[in-house]
């Protein structure tokens, strides 16, 4: 309840996020994620609550399961269900958005409004573009949120220091900067695309010919 992340990041009126958390204390008057009376999520009195101008209050109840948060075009989402539409009411930062908590006329809240949970994931997108795509990381015994966009370690703000969950394991020994084909090696993903899917994808070619990505 002291600790929070400072994305340098000051959203627009096309920023949106994704984030899967999990309160550890649903109680209270906790900010999650946004800049007060902007955009984004907090909680009030056991309920949802939107950072706009208006301080929405979602009639939807708080809990302490793990959830996926998320906006579009103005609409708030915990998983399914519709927390709130408050297009209308969605501003455009003048400060930058903060994680476990969030910034009121330039100054952060206190540590009684600083949310208490775990953050398994976050991304922030503006206009379709990602911004940071935060993963939950360790470097000795220090904890931090790891940008996998800008490559950047983002620490605690705030004071104390962030606890974490157990190593997650993994299928391989190391991530590398890049995999290079030679022109014959392709990677079946598995997936069947759906009309409405989209692509992004960075690469170099190693060739001026036409080839397909």
């Amino acid at each position: 309840g002291s600790q929070y992340i400072n994305t340098d990041f000051l959203s627009t009126a096309n920023t949106e996020f994704v984030m899967d958390f999990q309160l550890t204390d649903s109680t209270g008057d906790r900010k999650i994620i946004g800049q007060s009376q902007t955009f984004g999520l907090a909680t009030l009195n056991n309920r949802w609550r939107i950072s706009d101008s208006l301080w929405y209050l979602s009639t939807v109840t708080t809990d302490t399961n793990r959830h996926t948060a998320s906006t579009d075009a103005g609409k708030y989402y915990l998983g399914t269900t519709l927390l709130a539409d408050r297009a209308d009411k969605k501003g455009v930062g003048t400060y930058p958005m903060l994680l476990f908590c969030t910034s009121k006329t330039g100054s952060v809240l206190p540590d009684g409004n600083k949310a208490k949970m775990k953050l398994y994931s976050c991304i922030i997108t503006d206009g379709g573009v990602t911004i940071r795509d935060y993963i939950p990381v360790r470097k000795g015994t220090v904890g931090y949120l790891y940008d996998k966009v800008s490559g950047q370690l983002f620490g605690n703000s705030g004071t104390g220091s962030f606890t974490y969950g157990n190593d997650v394991p993994t299928t391989y020994d190391s991530e590398v900067e890049y995999l290079q084909s030679t022109g014959t090696q392709w990677i079946d993903t598995g997936i069947i695309p759906q009309e409405g899917d989209e692509l992004e994808i960075k690469l170099k070619q190693t060739t001026a010919k036409d080839h397909a990505p």
